[in-house]
């Protein structure tokens, strides 16, 4: 077997160029996001194409209103009695894209008129 090694500060020095050049990452963010919808659809297809059962869930459809939705649907999914109950529950992001997003305007005009524009509004 051999050992593969990385050269640290090759990396770090090279790390240093990429984030001192006029580079520009929104293109990356834009492949990032297709990249991810994409997986997603493969693992639905697979699943599929397996006849594998598996639930698919939203925040804003099972969850934001009313998460005894997604309960009784995870529930129902694995065969278990559903019993209503009381949903402690938190946004693990409790705040507004455009608060914590320091290039906000510009990722929004990038994502204008894409698939993907609904993921830079609340």
């Amino acid at each position: 077997m051999t050992k593969k090694t990385i050269n640290i500060s090759k990396f770090y020095f090279n790390l240093k160029l990429f984030l001192k050049s006029q580079y520009h990452l929104l293109p990356c963010l834009l492949d990032r996001i297709k990249y991810y919808d994409s997986y997603l659809s493969k693992c639905e297809q697979f699943l599929s194409n397996k006849s594998i059962p598996f639930l698919q869930l939203n925040y804003e459809d099972h969850i934001e209103n009313d998460p005894n939705i997604a309960s009784k649907l995870i529930f129902d999914f694995v065969g278990v009695e559903y019993s209503q109950s009381k949903i402690n529950y938190v946004k693990t992001n409790p705040y507004k894209i455009q608060d914590i997003l320091s290039n906000y305007e510009e990722v929004r005009d990038y994502l204008k008129g894409t698939q993907f524009e609904w993921m830079v509004y609340n």
